[in-house]
């Protein structure tokens, strides 16, 4: 069989059914192996950095994705995407297109032999888990499983394998070829940590969790965890979607752009469990969590021992979890940790509390989320971005997926949000680049085979907004709502913050202008509409979600709206502006 049939049946072995790219003259052996299979299909899309991060939002529902193009610029221009995926742990497959390797400039010296001959191994090495060059035909076997499983084990996180085209589109025999035999990883957890960890939580009055990306395919374990202990709970923004909001132990997003309830929640904690998150700076900010003690879990040792913690366990999280969720009922203080909360049932889909006594620390969590939740002011006038979200997080099915993209954009998402059953919600968080979401929103809808919400900022639109054809093409049933503020509104808040509010580049009298999205919507041939007034919210979300291709929608919000509740540079996080009162502050730091 050739080369490329081995590699697409590999594929499909490892439940991959769609790959995204863009053809070139040196990747058309493997597009032409496509032909006539039902298996597995191409999508086309307008540019290789879209591929790329299409295939990271695949992966991220399906568990692994892949991308291919052509060498030169045609790889180069993946590096965004493969930095989505490196950056935030998803496994994705890329897989480029070389010279033949009788062209190779091998180490002649040379700067470059073949016609757009690049060295895309050594330029995206920092950012892969694992990258090669095929160099002859009896390692492909090896090499596709030996980048399978750097890809899905440890800290997740993306290959690349250059292929030559030479050979591509030579014949193996997979019974000769060479392969990979993968170890299965086991990770230590030594007693002293899981007796250190039981003592710990035994002694805490004030416990919290906060649990990360790296906690998702054992999010079963980890409710089971927190519902066993009573423990409220608080996620990173990659894991927001892991949980329902309505959940009674579910605490609320925390941050710099978090909820006050949050981090006063965090900033009170007497003890901290972290499971799989690498509590990113934007989650700590300055003095974080002065009271508490901590306890992290994380399959990264880097990331685990870049801060001195009480108890630092390097293992899998729900290698952790069943350790944990073992221990459980043996705790001979289970009674007084769980009992004094009150037992939490849900009935016709609202939880209720059924008995229990009052505890302080759930009490005082609850009436911060009632005294200080995320809300906007408008006029009919406006559209606060805010508003128009929390209308659209209503409108929506419980199993809906949403994308973000970057900047203001994600951060009022993420603040107005809230989780509904199976609802998916994510965005390209540690690299977080513009023009993430059109592409992910493609990829994602190959991955479910259900309409997706795409919300981006008119920046982040231009970037990629060249996938608008790939949506008429195909005819995706992707509903973009396009958050438009005729500027990029994260920046002029920094520039109000540092610069005395000079706005340079940053809008259209500092040089950064926006197109009539409507219109390009109408060129791609594009439903589309627009929103104006806060009073055209309900009819518009209603009109755009009940279209059955795909939608164009252009919001223009309130150009002064700004991210609120934040904590600006070098402030803890339980001083966020607008600022509160430093009596008031005072009363929600002190111990009870």
């Amino acid at each position: 069989m050739k080369v490329t049939s081995f590699i697409l049946d590999y594929l499909v072995s490892k439940g991959v059914r769609h790959v995204f790219g863009i053809t070139g003259g040196y990747i058309t052996p493997l597009f032409d192996a496509f032909h006539g299979r039902t298996d597995i299909q191409y999508i086309c899309m307008q540019n290789e950095q879209a591929a790329a991060m299409a295939a990271d939002a695949y992966a991220r529902i399906t568990g692994f994705g892949c991308a291919i193009s052509t060498s030169g610029p045609g790889a180069t221009n993946l590096i965004t995407g493969i930095g989505c995926s490196y950056f935030d742990s998803v496994p994705v497959l890329f897989l480029t297109g070389q010279v033949p390797t009788g062209e190779s400039k091998c180490e002649t010296g040379v700067r470059q032999r073949g016609f757009q001959e690049t060295d895309v191994v050594k330029i995206v090495r920092p950012i892969t888990k694992y990258t090669a060059q095929m160099t002859n035909t009896q390692q492909i076997g090896f090499l596709l499983d030996y980048a399978y499983w750097q890809m899905t084990n440890g800290r997740p996180g993306p290959a690349l394998l250059d292929m030559p085209m030479d050979i591509q589109m030579a014949d193996i025999d997979p019974a000769t070829m060479n392969r990979y035999h993968a170890p299965r990883l086991s990770y230590s957890i030594h007693d002293t940590d899981i007796e250190k960890v039981v003592g710990m939580i035994a002694e805490a009055r004030r416990p919290v969790i906060i649990y990360g990306q790296g906690a998702r395919h054992a999010t079963a374990k980890l409710v089971q965890f927190i519902e066993m202990t009573g423990i409220p709970c608080l996620p990173s923004w990659a894991a927001l979607d892991m949980i329902p909001h309505d959940h009674p132990l579910f605490v609320s997003q925390f941050g710099v752009y978090g909820s006050r309830a949050g981090n006063f929640t965090v900033q009170n904690a007497d003890l901290i469990i972290a499971i799989g998150t690498r509590l990113d700076g934007r989650m700590t900010g300055k003095g974080f969590a002065p009271k508490a003690k901590t306890i992290v879990v994380d399959i990264d040792p880097a990331e685990a021992q870049k801060h001195k913690h009480d108890v630092t366990i390097i293992a899998d999280a729900g290698e952790f979890l069943d350790r944990m969720n073992k221990q459980v009922p043996t705790w001979e203080h289970l009674t007084e940790l769980v009992e004094q909360c009150p037992r939490d049932v849900k009935r016709d889909g609202k939880w209720i509390q059924i008995d229990g006594k009052p505890n302080a620390w759930r009490k005082r969590i609850a009436d911060w989320k009632v005294r200080y939740p995320i809300t906007a002011s408008y006029t009919a006038d406006t559209i606060h971005p805010l508003t128009f979200i929390r209308a659209l997080n209503d409108a929506l099915p419980d199993d809906a997926v949403i994308v973000s993209d970057s900047g203001a954009n994600m951060s009022w998402v993420h603040q107005a949000w809230k989780i509904k059953g199976t609802q998916r919600l994510f965005s390209a968080y540690g690299y977080s680049p513009m023009g993430y979401a059109l592409p992910a929103a493609i990829g994602a809808y190959y991955a479910t085979g259900q309409p997706v919400i795409a919300i981006n900022g008119d920046g982040s639109m231009q970037m990629n907004i060249q996938e608008l054809q790939t949506l008429k093409h195909y005819n995706i049933p992707v509903k973009l709502f396009i958050l438009n503020n005729l500027s990029y509104g994260i920046i002029k808040q920094f520039q109000e913050e540092l610069y005395d509010g000079r706005y340079e580049a940053t809008d259209e009298a500092g040089g950064y202008s926006v197109p009539d999205f409507v219109s390009i919507a109408h060129a791609y041939g594009l439903h589309s509409n627009a929103a104006w007034y806060s009073i055209q919210v309900a009819n518009i979300i209603k009109r755009t979600l009940g279209f059955p291709g795909p939608v164009v929608c252009d919001i223009e919000i309130d150009q002064d709206a700004r991210i609120f509740p934040k904590t600006c540079y070098g402030q803890p996080l339980h001083n966020q502006s607008p600022l509160l009162d430093p009596s008031e502050v005072e009363v929600n730091m002190a111990d009870e």
